[in-house]
């Protein structure tokens, strides 16, 4: 995982396995993680954490609820989403349809994209 991916507030994990939020990014691409209490978890180069996978209990956690049988559509009272084999590859929003040129398959990664194109953080209960 680069630096550059990330924004104060994402969800990543430890080498440990334990998840927490981006507190601060430094210019020596080293990333404070803390808990929800905002106790430090975790200080060290961004390229040794982890990202967390998108599944459907993360979905699920980020307020999405699936549409259908297949299990391919999801949607919060935001935006839709459409997903194949866990990637994200095509987004909804206010009937805007965008469609991805890249394999988005992380949590970090789908809050990046719902706070640039909503202006919101994507709330999630992990």
């Amino acid at each position: 995982m680069k630096a550059s991916e990330l924004r104060i507030g994402n969800k990543i994990m430890d080498i440990s396995g334990f998840i927490g939020s981006v507190s601060s990014i430094h210019d020596d691409e080293t990333v404070k993680l803390i808990n929800d209490e905002g106790v430090l978890l975790d200080w060290m180069r961004a390229d040794l954490f982890l990202p967390i996978p998108l599944t459907e209990e993360i979905l699920l956690k980020c307020g999405f609820e699936p549409f259908g049988s297949k299990m391919n559509l999801w949607g919060n009272k935001k935006c839709y989403i459409k997903v194949k084999n866990w990637l994200v590859y095509k987004f909804e929003l206010l009937g805007c349809y965008i469609y991805l040129d890249y394999d988005l398959k992380h949590l970090h990664q789908l809050q990046n994209l719902y706070f640039s194109l909503t202006n919101e953080e994507l709330k999630i209960k992990l």
